[in-house]
Parts: structure tokens; sequence; C-alpha cells
């Protein structure tokens, strides 16, 4: 319960941030936290990018540290949901899906969604659940 709320205070304080304060933030955390990556994980991310692309070992080392970098700006993005949330089509498109979905659980079915991974996608739980799906 402690980590809960610590989680809620920290996303109270980026949320005070401007936009691009809270970007630039979590790019410098996540090149801060970049050394700290063991070695076998970022030669087990280099090595997969190598077999699936098809690309030169620097190319794939490059991707590898590009896509982990990512993730400081993720991670704040989640952390300003509470702000995001007022303009969620900004940073969220949902095309054509959401009438498909209603229907279906209205009638007691399920429904699967397959998206890109892509972007933040994990704001798409917060836009599916601002537009009234569980």
């Amino acid at each position: 319960m402690l980590s809960y709320w610590a989680v809620k205070l920290l996303s109270h304080f980026v949320c005070l941030l401007p936009h691009r304060a809270a970007m630039m933030i979590g790019a410098g955390l996540a090149r801060l936290l970049w050394p700290f990556i063991p070695a076998r994980r970022k030669r087990l991310a280099q090595t997969q990018i190598e077999r699936c692309l098809r690309v030169s070992p620097a190319e794939a080392a490059r991707i590898a540290r590009e896509s982990t970098l990512r993730f400081g700006p993720m991670l704040m993005e989640v952390l300003r949901f509470p702000v995001l949330r007022r303009h969620i089509e900004d940073y969220v498109t949902i095309t054509g899906a959401l009438d498909t979905m209603r229907t279906a659980l209205a009638q007691g079915k399920g429904a699967i969604i397959a998206t890109s991974h892509s972007g933040n996608w994990e704001l798409m739980g917060g836009a599916l659940a601002l537009a009234g799906l569980p």
C-alpha cells in the first residue's frame, strides 16, 4: 500500500511539470540508468534484433539502446495520465472500434483488441476507460 501512495505522490509532482520538462526528465533518467542494465540483457536484446531484423551488430545495439531509452519518457506519460486524460485524443486514437466493442459487450460477448506495439500503448487502457469501456 505504501508503494501505491508513493507512486501517486510521484505522479502528482510529475503532473505539476510542463509536458516537455517531464519528457526531458524521463529521457535523462533513462540515460542515467542505461549503464545499470545488465550486459546479458543488452546482449539478449541485441541478438534478437539482429536475428529478427537482419541488421548489423552495431545497428542492433543502437536499436536496443534507443528502444530501452524510450521507457523514460513513456513512464513520465503514464505518471502524467491525470493531466493527459483531459486531451487523450492528442495521445491515443481509437478508430472505428468503439461501437463494435460496445455492442459486443452489451451482448455479453468479449472483444479482442489488436494493436501495434508502438508509441505509448500503455495509455490505450486509460483511453478505453475514458470512453466508458471496462
